[in-house]
C-alpha cells in the first residue's frame, strides 16, 4: 500500500467541510425549533400529562415496571425539546461561538452555555428557570427509574400462593436411601 502524506491542503479542506456541516446543523436546529415551537409546546403538555398519569398508576404494584419505564423514557422527549430550546437560546444570544463551545462538551454543554448566555444577558430568572428545568427533567427521570426498580423487588413475592406451599425436604448427600 502506498503511504499517504497528510498535506496542509487536505487539513484545510477537511476543516472547511466540518465547519460547513456544523453551520448547517446549527442553523437547521434553530430553524427547526423556530418553526415547530408550538408543536413542541403541545408535545410537552402531553408528555407532562402522561407522566402525571403514569405516576398515579404506579400505585398498582403489577404495572410499576411499565409505569416507571414509561416515565423514564418520556423524560427523553422532554430532554430533547429542552436541548433544542437551549440550542436556540445560545444561538440567539451568543451565536455560532457559543453553540460551538456548548457542542464541544459532548453536546450537553449546550445547557451550560444557554444558562451562562442568559445569565450574562442579565436575565437571572431565566437562568434560574433553565437550571430548574434541567433538575426537574433529571429528577423525574430518577423517579421513573426508582418506580421501575420497586417492581423488581416484588417479583416472585406477589405470585406465590402461601396456602399451597409444601415444606422443603432437605436431602443429605451422605446417606443413600
Amino acid at each position: 500500500m502506498p503511504e499517504y502524506k497528510l498535506r496542509r491542503k487536505d487539513v484545510f479542506t477537511g476543516a472547511i467541510a466540518l465547519a460547513v456541516v456544523f453551520a448547517f446543523f446549527v442553523k437547521g436546529g434553530v430553524w427547526f425549533f423556530e418553526n415547530f415551537y408550538e408543536l413542541f409546546e403541545t408535545i410537552n403538555g402531553w408528555v407532562f400529562t402522561l407522566v402525571v398519569l403514569l405516576a398515579l398508576l404506579s400505585v398498582i404494584p403489577r404495572i410499576r415496571i411499565y409505569t416507571g419505564l414509561g416515565i423514564y423514557y418520556l423524560t427523553y422527549i422532554w430532554g430533547t425539546i429542552f436541548w433544542l430550546f437551549c440550542l436556540f437560546v445560545t444561538y440567539q444570544l451568543w451565536g455560532f461561538v457559543g453553540v460551538f463551545v456548548g457542542l464541544i462538551m459532548f453536546g450537553i454543554g449546550i445547557f451550560l452555555t444557554a444558562f451562562l448566555s442568559i445569565l450574562f444577558d442579565g436575565q437571572i430568572w431565566g437562568a434560574l428557570m433553565i437550571a430548574l428545568n434541567l433538575l426537574f427533567i433529571y429528577g423525574v427521570r430518577s423517579l421513573g427509574y426508582w418506580i421501575a426498580s420497586k417492581h423488581k423487588n416484588m417479583i416472585g413475592v406477589s405470585n406465590i400462593d402461601k396456602s399451597s406451599e409444601e415444606p422443603l425436604e432437605l436431602k443429605n448427600s451422605d446417606t443413600n436411601n
